[in-house]
């Protein structure tokens, strides 16, 4: 048979032929490369600065401390003393300052209860200082500071007119506040304590000025201290400069004990 011819002026359509090129792995890979590349400089550059910031910062010439600035209400530490003590402790830049070793060389000093130490920007430091405050002597070796705590500064710097605790050890705090339960009972007496003991055995007694001894003994130490107070005036008024202790044990009253003149003790 024989093929059809095509027709004159009619084109010819021919296939697109399909292109079996492949685009080779390497090809494809490289732009992820590069990504990781970038990344990899990118955080190599970031950890360098960082540690370049560190050294820098913690370079002892860097950012020297101009001035230090002394703060609290100072009454046993002076603070031309304060400022001998930082300027002994602080070498170095602002950030290369041992905190802990400035503080450590504050809480060494007995009236020093705690520091607070701040870096501030122009370089400089400020230093926060809270004294001890007394509230008590204890015996004749230190003080009694207002938690219950014991420092031992100097006796010269006591503070005068304490009241004198004396007790087993650990009990300063219990002691502290038995006396200003006896205070708080006392103040619509007009006397005033002198000081307070707890012996041995856990027995009370307490002086007040003017010489007078009074023992509450091991129990009921608030209705005795009650029964006191109420009946201080009414009872001892008339002989009161004659009357040395008083004995608040006894359940439905108590015991006087008279300072006789001289010269009936003859």
């Amino acid at each position: 048979m024989a093929k059809a011819m095509p027709s004159a002026g009619r084109p010819v359509r021919r296939g697109r032929r399909k292109s079996n090129r492949r685009v080779a792995p390497s090809d494809r890979r490289s732009p992820a490369l590069c990504t990781q590349v970038m990344r990899a400089l990118v955080v190599m550059s970031a950890v360098g600065s960082a540690i370049w910031g560190v050294l820098k910062l913690t370079d002892p010439a860097a950012f020297p401390i101009r001035q230090v600035r002394v703060e609290g209400d100072l009454k046993h530490l002076a603070r031309q003393e304060v400022e001998q003590i930082a300027s002994k402790r602080i070498h170095g830049g602002l950030f290369a300052l041992e905190v802990n070793r400035l503080r450590e060389g504050f809480t060494r000093h007995p009236w020093v209860r705690d520091v607070n130490v701040r870096r501030l920007w122009p370089p400089s430091l400020q230093i926060r200082v809270t004294e001890q405050r007394a509230a008590a002597r204890w015996g004749d070796a230190a003080l009694v500071n207002e938690q219950g705590e014991l420092f031992a500064p100097k006796v010269s710097s006591y503070p005068k007119g304490l009241v004198t605790l004396r007790g087993p050890e650990g009990t300063a705090g219990l002691l502290l506040q038995r006396m200003r339960q006896i205070q708080t009972q006392l103040a619509s007496t007009g006397e005033r304590v002198k000081w307070l003991q707890l012996s041995d055995r856990r027995a009370w007694s307490f002086g007040v000025m003017g010489g007078l001894t009074v023992i509450l003994g091991r129990d009921d130490f608030d209705l005795r201290l009650r029964r006191y107070a109420a009946n201080l005036h009414r009872a001892l008024d008339p002989a009161r400069r004659k009357v040395d202790l008083l004995d608040m044990r006894y359940p439905n009253g108590f015991a006087v004990r008279m300072v006789l003149p001289q010269n009936e003790n003859s």
